[in-house]
């Protein structure tokens, strides 16, 4: 498998913490990650992002 970097920012706005959920999903599968052990991450990942975006100052965008 070849290393590979994906530099990915997002708006803030919670309609996007989804989309940060299933990009996490994927990377975690693509580091070997079981389904389940890459859902759970993906949730974790998604909840910290949703925090981030409902105390950020909504004008700059996020991050990944």
């Amino acid at each position: 498998m070849a290393d590979f970097e994906l530099t990915v920012s997002i708006p803030r706005d919670a309609r996007f913490a989804e989309t940060v959920r299933v990009l996490a999903e994927h990377a975690a599968r693509q580091a070997g990650c079981s389904d389940a052990r890459a859902h759970a991450f993906g949730r974790e990942v998604e909840a910290v992002a949703r925090g981030s975006i409902e105390h950020g100052d909504g004008q700059s965008g996020l991050p990944l």
